[in-house]
């Protein structure tokens, strides 16, 4: 077998594979993005992240940040008015 006849079967090997090979790949992307998805599930912001959102959102002063269930309750005052602004603790 000439080298030429070796590099042909071992082109005709990799295509006859090529197919398993890409689903394979596309199993393990898919594996790999559903892992992350799982281990950002449970993931909680912190309170200092939920009064950067709610400062984000709306203009004032944190005067305070209480955990509520799912949530946070956040205090702005703002003009001498005070807000109270619901964010998610989920990230």
């Amino acid at each position: 077998m000439t080298a030429v006849d070796k590099l042909f079967s071992s082109f005709s090997a990799i295509r006859r594979h090529s197919g398993r090979v890409l689903a394979l790949l596309l199993l393990l992307t898919l594996c790999a993005g559903s892992v992350q998805a799982q281990s950002n599930k449970g993931a909680e912001i912190s309170p200092s992240q939920a009064a950067a959102i709610a400062q984000q959102r709306y203009p004032g002063k944190v005067v305070s940040v209480k955990r509520n269930n799912g949530s946070y309750k956040v205090k702005l005052l703002h003009e001498g008015q005070v807000r109270v602004v619901t964010i998610s603790a989920r990230k």
